[in-house]
């Protein structure tokens, strides 16, 4: 089963999961819309995981979704990749403080600074977290102008990086070309 955790302002059937749908058409795939609370977004992967328990999963997550799947990763050991992950996203989201409508819909949700104080806790769970031999591959747009990924080069050297020349947003070709056929080997 596939977990897809889109990013901030994007939406459970955004491009991302549409190519996944088209690639993995005989597997399940959860790509809900992620409330707008961290809290809640924990809450509901988590109450996923529990009532589905008896089937391995992979769990793709980009941008602040790459946050939330690194959380999940850390904590049930679950096969990870991270397109373009936000690992401190308070400290691009305390800019975004207010209304919002998300990409691609006519979806109006309001980002509060509340948001930043669970973002901070989540990362505190994080960091408490023994580091896990689980599979995590990051995918990574050199011309990324949202979030600075260079301390990764050192942080996460021990986990598979995969550098482009996209942006923040994550070229569909770049999905295909190297996000796809790392997930495909999970199903071999």
């Amino acid at each position: 089963m596939i977990i897809n955790l889109h990013g901030f302002k994007s939406h459970g059937k955004n491009s991302m999961y549409k190519i996944l749908v088209k690639f993995f058409e005989e597997e399940s795939i959860f790509s809900p819309t992620l409330p707008d609370s961290p809290f809640e977004v924990v809450s509901l992967v988590d109450h996923f995981l529990q009532n589905n328990r008896n089937q391995s999963h992979i769990i793709i997550g980009s941008s602040l979704g790459g946050f939330y799947a690194n959380y999940f990763c850390k904590k049930e050991n679950i096969p990870t990749h991270l397109i373009n992950p936000s690992f401190k996203p308070w400290l691009n989201l305390s800019k975004q403080v207010g209304w919002h409508q998300r990409y691609g819909t006519k979806d109006h949700f309001e980002w509060r600074s509340a948001y930043l104080d669970e973002l901070l806790e989540l990362d505190l769970i994080i960091e408490s977290l023994e580091p896990t031999d689980v599979e995590l591959n990051l995918y990574l747009g050199k011309n990324d102008m949202v979030i600075d990924h260079n301390y990764l080069k050192e942080d996460f050297n021990r986990y598979r990086q995969v550098w482009t020349n996209d942006g923040h947003r994550f070229s569909e070709a770049s999905f295909i070309k190297y996000v796809i056929p790392n997930i495909h080997k999970h199903f071999l």
